[in-house]
């Protein structure tokens, strides 16, 4: 099936940091997929839709540097579980899907 897509989207597995502009702690996520106008994260909590935040991908290869961007939550969705086996943490977590606004 074509893609329709104006930016494919690139699945990942890596960590990012993130915290929201208002200042607050940073916090870790694992991307899931990434494209060039967004990115869908696996969080342990349900930032608001619209709330702004300043994301790190750390990629964990040093031929590729970490992408620092500015993004807008778009949609956040209950997941059942972090799909990571025996190494899920307890408590809940999330689906974040959010819009690239910006890139450092």
């Amino acid at each position: 099936m074509p893609e329709n897509r104006a930016f494919p989207r690139l699945a990942v597995n890596c960590e990012i940091d993130y915290r929201a502009l208002d200042g607050s702690s940073r916090r870790r996520a694992i991307a899931k997929n990434i494209s060039g106008s967004g990115i869908l994260f696996v969080a342990g909590e349900a930032p608001e839709p619209g709330l702004r935040m300043e994301i790190t991908v750390c990629p964990g290869m040093l031929s590729i540097p970490a992408l620092n961007a500015i993004v807008e939550v778009v949609r956040v969705a209950a997941r059942p579980s972090w799909d990571f086996s025996d190494e899920d943490p307890p408590g809940p977590c999330y689906d974040v899907g959010a819009r690239i606004v910006s890139m450092n």
